[in-house]
């Protein structure tokens, strides 16, 4: 993009993550929109996991006109977690946004 190379600051974080719409098979992520002095480019999704422990992977790049993805879940048993961040033209990355926990697998006390 022509304005990358004047683009000295990274995104503003993606704010007030959020799962919605939590089956068995998948969770739906939705974001508020970052912003950037000359432009946010896209968004990065990771995924991480709490039983067992892991650190965050990338799992895939949403563009831009997007601040929702649906992700398959292939383990229901494992607590899931998630993370976005924001990145421009030049290839600054935002701060993490806040994290959100899905644990598919547990079921409600009877």
């Amino acid at each position: 993009p022509r304005f990358a190379g004047l683009d000295r600051s990274a995104p503003t974080k993606p704010q007030n993550l959020i799962a919605s719409d939590v089956t068995p098979q998948a969770v739906t992520l939705n974001w508020d929109k970052s912003t950037d002095d000359i432009g946010v480019a896209g968004y990065k999704v990771y995924i991480g996991t709490q039983n067992p422990f892991s650190l965050f992977k990338w799992y895939r790049d949403v563009d831009v006109s997007s601040t929702s993805l649906t992700i398959p879940i292939s383990k229901p048993e494992v607590t899931h977690v998630f993370a976005v961040v924001a990145i421009d033209a030049a290839k600054h990355t935002s701060p993490y946004s806040n994290e959100v926990s899905v644990a598919l697998g547990q079921t409600e006390p009877s």
